[in-house]
């Protein structure tokens, strides 16, 4: 899925021969006028050079820029309006148990909620098949339209069945679904960005703001969407604006907010649940969040796309499409702090298991019990949420989980009756109930000057230690092992070139190597040569931590482009000429950490601690 904008596109032209072109497939030569054009970065003498439209795609290695023909370009249209069944009744249930299903959700309008269906009642057979652990429930639901279908259902709150008629319609699911779990909580389920997401969220925020003290908002698998669609969203949950802003291909910088007409509904923190497949507007989504300090994120660090598309076809050149379309990466966007999520994708605040995550977000509450005891609370983020102790107990996987995951910004308090809250660390709490907690950080690091820096890093699962359990953080450092734990924080797309003689193919740091030199922060020394075995100097750390900042950043950008001064110079007169710059810089964004002599041999904390200052400087970890 995707994320693009048409706002400046029917204001622009090419040149007339372009537009005296028939109406028919794209040709190799309109394909790269349009890439001249609109393409977001400098285009390759390779695509200009190319002599058919595959090999112009092909050599852009650009996933993202594909030409659909129109047939593809229909079926990528309709997944982003949402889920369309030629048969059902309108009803999302919950999973099977011996008693039936449950109703979490209801199509306004469908066949289930004219009959009278409502959230929380109990299918507990179809047209006579009794729903067990085992039935594929949703596939009886399923038929044609016109065709009769028979619920048995127990109505909420009553102990006795009654049998439910009612005819198959044709049934849209809409991008957005919601129920409330109770206990203060409503669950919304965001499957795309598409044209109505943003009114879609509205009727659901709407829907559930008397039962919610705190939202759920799935957005595992979410590919992304209209890019519009989620800005809008965002200001549903925030009024904190801009909440994003987009680098196009003329080169400027455009601060997108919500439009007018969206309000902002709800004052209760919003828990965003990612995965891997969470990507594009979804990111952009969550970082505005991250940013704006509305909420938390639970679930696995977001695929990492941040380039906008945009879609070139009849309605903006008639004369050059036919139903077909030319979808052409034509920005960048940032969050509302200026860092991109491209390649890094955004970290999660809890980084939890795919098989726990939204029960570790159930386990969370926003209303304050009226006595404390047997609860916990927990700051983090800049949120307050409450947890029942034997709720967790019921699903300790979860709540052992959620504790082992709690980054070192975290506080947590155990209730002592009343309104009286005690401090207590995760792993005292968990002895205290028997659960077997296994940390995440290391066991030699209590005296370290960069413990918080470490242990916030291994809460990620960003650093490797040794099989003893230990971190060794006054170890020296090498280019290769650097290499490993620098491409552990960014996760680059592996590259399958090798760029420098002196690292094996099959070396076990060369993945590492390769992908980081291939996102642009390593280069090798005036022969071409990398040295992973040799030590890494601070300095040169700093000058690749620099890079980094400049690919990921607005602000990065602009001051890896200001030269350095004859103040700075003296300021920096312990560094190394090369190494100035990169460090005048790290120092305006509070990354440097002080060190006498930096052509010295980093060390593994010290290395730790320049990442961590890094990624937390510039607003892409979420504490």
């Amino acid at each position: 899925m995707t994320h693009f904008s048409l706002k400046t596109l029917l204001s622009l032209s090419l040149s007339a021969t372009l537009l005296l072109s028939s109406a028919s497939a794209l040709t190799t030569e309109q394909a790269k006028l349009l890439l001249e054009q609109y393409y977001v970065e400098d285009l390759p003498e390779s695509v200009l050079e190319a002599d058919t439209l595959e090999e112009v795609i092909a050599n852009l290695h650009d996933p993202y820029t594909v030409y659909m023909t129109a047939e593809e370009f229909e079926s990528f249209s309709s997944q982003l309006t949402g889920q369309t069944l030629s048969g059902g009744i309108g009803v999302m249930l919950a999973g099977n148990t011996e008693a039936g299903a449950q109703v979490l959700y209801l199509v306004p309008d469908g066949p289930a909620a004219q009959a009278g269906l409502q959230p929380g009642d109990l299918v507990i057979s179809v047209d006579g098949q009794t729903i067990t652990t085992d039935t594929d429930t949703a596939g009886l639901l399923v038929g044609e339209a016109g065709s009769t279908i028979a619920l048995t259902v127990q109505k909420q709150g009553e102990e006795t069945t009654q049998v439910v008629t009612m005819t198959r319609a044709a049934i849209h699911f809409p991008t957005v679904t919601y129920y409330s779990l109770g206990g203060g909580t409503g669950y919304l389920i965001c499957s795309t960005f598409g044209t109505t997401t943003a009114q879609d969220m509205e009727t659901a925020l709407l829907a559930l703001e008397d039962q919610s003290d705190v939202w759920i908002l799935d957005l595992q698998d979410n590919g992304g969407g209209y890019l519009d669609e989620a800005v809008d969203m965002v200001g549903l949950f925030t009024e904190y604006a801009p909440v994003t802003y987009s680098l196009d291909y003329t080169g400027d910088y455009t601060p997108d907010s919500p439009k007018q007409s969206i309000q902002d509904l709800t004052d209760a923190p919003v828990i965003v649940l990612t995965n891997r497949a969470t990507a594009s507007a979804s990111e952009m989504f969550a970082s505005a969040i991250r940013d704006a300090n509305a909420g938390i994120s639970i679930g696995q660090r977001t695929y990492g796309k941040g380039v906008s598309q945009i879609l070139l076809d009849e309605n903006s050149y008639p004369d050059l499409f036919d139903g077909d379309c030319f979808k052409i990466t034509s920005g960048r966007f940032y969050s509302p702090e200026g860092t991109s999520n491209h390649v890094i994708g955004v970290f999660p605040t809890l980084l939890i298991s795919p098989s726990n995550t939204l029960s570790v977000a159930k386990l969370l509450h926003g209303t304050p019990p009226t006595d404390s005891t047997n609860f916990l609370m927990l700051e983090l983020a800049d949120q307050v949420f409450y947890l029942a102790i034997e709720e967790g107990m019921n699903s300790p996987s979860a709540f052992l989980e959620l504790l082992q995951a709690l980054p070192p910004s975290a506080s947590l308090y155990l209730g002592q009756g009343g309104e009286t809250w005690m401090p207590t660390a995760p792993d005292e709490l968990a002895q205290e109930l028997s659960l077997p907690f296994q940390s995440r950080s290391f066991s030699d690091i209590d005296d370290s000057p960069y413990q918080y820096a470490i242990d916030s890093l291994a809460s990620q699962l960003l650093l490797t230690g040794y099989e003893d359990g230990t971190f060794r953080p006054q170890q020296t450092i090498s280019r290769a092992e650097f290499s490993a734990m620098l491409a552990s924080a960014v996760q680059p797309f592996l590259s399958e070139r090798n760029f420098f003689s002196d690292v094996a193919p099959d070396a076990w740091y060369a993945p590492y190597v390769n992908a980081m030199a291939a996102y642009g922060v390593f280069q090798g020394d005036e022969q071409g040569l990398f040295h992973p075995n040799d030590p890494i100097s601070y300095e040169e750390v700093v000058t690749v931590l620099n890079a980094l900042i400049a690919s990921l950043t607005i602000d990065g950008a602009f001051w890896a482009e200001q030269p350095a001064t004859e103040q700075d110079y003296a300021t920096y007169a312990q560094y190394s000429t090369w190494a100035v710059t990169a460090a005048r810089n790290l120092e305006l964004f509070d990354c440097l950490i002080p060190v006498e002599q930096p052509q010295q041999a980093a060390t593994r904390e010290q290395v730790a601690a320049l990442i961590f200052e890094t990624l937390d400087s510039q607003h892409i970890l979420w504490n």
